[in-house]
């Protein structure tokens, strides 16, 4: 508890002395110089995701995937600036400035099934299905921002939803071809309300289970690296780590606490062709 405690004093002095900061200082533009003459640009390629069998899980799956990808960049504007469509995921850019940015994000989730594992013989399955949600961030000095996550499913909205209050530091930095080498580090704390929880974390009373109830609560910490590379005019490389640590009711549950894991890891690794621009 201490721990969220001064995690929290810290973001509020971020909030307090950045308003003063951006008030007084000239902000350089990373994107000043980042105008493209084409906003347009397809690509096709592929890769694989290195992932915790279901959320919980001490067994590891990969999963390949072929890609399509769509990105539209126009740094000039503040309102649509880019669309980047990218294997299971995707983000609308609504609106972006010097000191808040709005995007809202989909998702695809692998789900749960009881040919996974074979601790999950006795659970209902959880169909895949696409999440959708929004980011909302605060930008601080120093490339750092505070963000707020929200996402739920797209087939029953509002039921099941899960929060992210985490923060960012995303930087840009130039190499000799027409795009940015991007890399962004985050530290986020989860939340998670009670449907989500009853439906990942939830056991029934079982000769592998004793029953449990997974209630609404902070549910895990998550650090995450995320960076695209450029390697050429036409291909760069997605990479994507993620390690995360269930706490709580998540932590609490036999499926995590007798068979699983508290620590959960990811990686994800695809390369793009460009295929158009215009």
């Amino acid at each position: 508890m201490k721990f969220y405690k001064k995690f929290f004093a810290i973001i509020a002095f971020c909030l307090f002395t950045s308003s003063s900061i951006f008030a007084n200082t000239d902000i350089k533009e990373d994107l000043e110089y980042l105008k493209p003459k084409e906003k347009h640009k397809i690509g096709i390629g592929g890769g694989f995701i290195y992932k915790p069998t279901y959320k919980g899980s001490s067994s590891i799956r990969t999963v390949w995937f072929p890609m399509i990808t769509y990105r539209y960049n126009d740094p000039e504007n503040d309102y649509f600036k880019s669309f980047n469509l990218m294997g299971p995921f995707a983000s609308l850019n609504v609106y972006d400035s010097k000191l808040l940015s709005f995007d809202i994000i989909g998702q695809y989730d692998f789900g749960r099934q009881k040919g996974d594992d074979n601790s999950l013989e006795t659970l209902q399955d959880i169909d895949p299905h696409f999440n959708i949600g929004f980011d909302a961030a605060y930008k601080l000095p120093y490339d750092l921002s505070i963000d707020f996550g929200y996402e739920t499913g797209v087939s029953d909205p509002g039921k099941e939803v899960a929060l992210k209050y985490a923060l960012t530091h995303t930087k840009y930095l130039w190499v000799n071809f027409s795009q940015p080498l991007i890399n962004k580090a985050s530290f986020s704390m989860n939340y998670a309300n009670s449907d989500f929880m009853d439906e990942w974390f939830s056991t029934p009373s079982t000769t592998k289970y004793s029953r449990y109830k997974a209630k609404s609560g902070f549910y895990s910490n998550k650090i995450s690296n995320m960076t695209i590379i450029p390697s050429g005019e036409t291909l760069s490389f997605f990479v994507n780590i993620e390690y995360e640590r269930l706490r709580g009711n998540a932590a609490s549950s036999p499926l995590v606490k007798d068979q699983g894991s508290k620590h959960q890891y990811l990686f994800m690794f695809s390369l793009v062709f460009e295929l158009w621009n215009f």
